[in-house]
């Protein structure tokens, strides 16, 4: 794959090369003239040189483990209460006061994948745990996640495409509506089906959905846009 040219890596900070192990960052990040990180869960600095604009905008990527790794949690699919949506943890958590045991709270899960019945993905990942990264982009301070195209407007620029998922429709618990990416990937070695919050992927319906242009039962797409 051709590298970006340095002005790119300023403006997206971190470069994801699809199909690897390896990241490069140009010499504005950190002087690491590319310099290649040979495993997915490494962390990336974003540690910035004087000089360049401070301004910026974060977002968090769905089913990616470039950036700033997380692990993606949520509330398990069969309870009626805690929250809705899912959220993006750190690796190491740091506490505060706290009393061990249950308190009968709420909760917090992993977050698996649900795609057995039709995987749109390019890895098999289903039951898999599903990690998320925080990433910064530098030179843009608005974003946007847009359903049902996998295309930005005019004048945006596409962070990540992918699918639109959420918890089951006849679970319990309901979820908000999240964009994975399209080449998402897993936890390593995350196999076992442990449950917990779950990711579905988001079908049309038609009815009050107008249909045309959307399809019955068809899967949706995302894309995550900054500008």
């Amino acid at each position: 794959m051709v590298a970006m040219a340095c002005q790119e890596c300023q403006e997206r900070q971190v470069r994801k090369i699809i199909g690897t192990t390896n990241f490069e960052r140009c010499a504005w990040c950190e002087g690491h003239a590319g310099k290649k990180w040979t495993t997915r869960t490494q962390r990336l600095s974003w540690t910035r040189r004087s000089g360049v604009r401070t301004m910026g905008k974060n977002h968090v990527s769905f089913g990616c483990l470039t950036c700033l790794q997380r692990s993606y949690r949520g509330e398990r699919y069969g309870h009626s209460g805690g929250g809705a949506n899912y959220v993006c943890l750190p690796e190491t958590p740091k506490y505060g006061r706290y009393k061990n045991g249950y308190q009968n709270t709420a909760l917090m899960y992993g977050t698996e994948y649900e795609v057995s019945r039709f995987n749109q993905f390019t890895r098999n990942l289903h039951n898999h745990d599903a990690p998320c990264a925080v990433c910064y982009v530098t030179t843009r301070s608005t974003k946007m996640m847009i359903p049902a195209t996998y295309a930005c407007p005019s004048g945006w620029t596409r962070e990540y495409n992918g699918y639109l998922m959420s918890e089951r429709y006849k679970h319990s618990h309901s979820s908000n509506f999240i964009c994975v990416d399209q080449n998402a990937e897993a936890v390593p070695g995350t196999i076992a089906n442990r449950e917990g919050a779950l990711l579905y992927p988001v079908e049309g319906v038609c009815g009050s959905l107008p249909c045309l242009p959307y399809v019955d039962g068809r899967e949706l797409t995302c894309a995550v846009c900054s500008k």
